[in-house]
């Protein structure tokens, strides 16, 4: 299961229109319900029922729609934490001191 599969469910799922969805996700309406079909065939259930440009969420839809909005919630914060400590490494500035003697009388052979 992808994450971006879930996206792509939840969003069709409010959107009750694959087309609309990847409206939404700047995606192709193929892209989506190829997603869609994928992970009905990874869950072995059918997510939505199909009446030519329409979509109906099923039951299982339903039940598993908090769920996805709660992963991607998740998601997207272990994301923006991750971003934020990142942006965080070491900042300012570094200086270096390099001491170094010569003795002017001396011949390098």
């Amino acid at each position: 299961m992808q994450i971006d599969q879930l996206r792509y469910f939840l969003e069709s799922y409010k959107r009750k229109n694959f087309t609309k969805a990847a409206e939404h996700l700047f995606v192709t309406p193929q892209a989506v319900s190829r997603s869609v079909i994928e992970l009905e065939n990874e869950l072995n259930l059918t997510l939505f029922e199909r009446r030519g440009n329409k979509i109906q969420p099923t039951p299982y839809a339903d039940s598993l729609a908090a769920s996805a909005e709660k992963i991607l919630e998740a998601t997207d914060e272990f994301l923006a934490v991750a971003t934020d400590l990142s942006s965080k490494s070491v900042k300012g500035t570094f200086r270096v001191a390099v001491a170094s003697t010569f003795n002017v009388g001396e011949t390098i052979a």
